[in-house]
């Protein structure tokens, strides 16, 4: 054998590259794929969440449409803690929690896009029903009301999103 041949030595082969072995630029594309992929599941899921409470707020003011013969001051309390509920669900607690009387009638109104609340009629049930005797009231146009300020809360809030 040749005395050159004796000294080399074995061929090493480098270690294996690892999968978990990528460049910073695909690291930072993968975080950045996964933070948009969130936010974009975030914001369906909070479209949905409105359009399920639209749906619901207006299904129980049909409810509420269907008993409004039986029971009108019932109904006419029930229609304003819908609208309570539905406030306190799209627009800020702090805001909207201690409003009452006028002010609260204001908020119905600035939100709704609409002056239909100042309603001489609309606004004494909205602010004075659970103080009155059960007499003949006409709901239909609180109905018809609060079905315009769900819709066109909702619709302002789908922009927004």
């Amino acid at each position: 054998m040749n005395p050159a041949v004796q000294n080399l030595k074995d061929i090493h082969l480098p270690p294996a590259i690892s999968a978990w072995q990528l460049a910073p630029v695909w690291i930072t594309l993968i975080i950045l794929f996964c933070i948009c992929a969130t936010c974009i599941a975030m914001h369906f899921h909070k479209m949905k969440l409105r359009r399920v409470a639209l749906k619901t707020a207006l299904r129980t003011l049909q409810n509420l449409r269907l008993s409004a013969e039986e029971h009108p001051l019932h109904v006419v309390n029930e229609i304003s803690q819908l609208l309570r509920r539905v406030s306190l669900f799209y627009f800020n607690r702090e805001k909207v929690a201690g409003l009452t009387g006028n002010a609260w009638l204001d908020f119905l109104n600035q939100t709704g896009h609409t002056l239909k609340f100042n309603d001489k009629e609309i606004s004494t049930l909205l602010t004075q029903s659970q103080y009155q005797k059960s007499q003949d009231i006409d709901l239909h146009a609180l109905f018809e009301l609060t079905k315009h300020w769900l819709m066109t809360v909702s619709k302002t809030h789908r922009e927004k999103v």
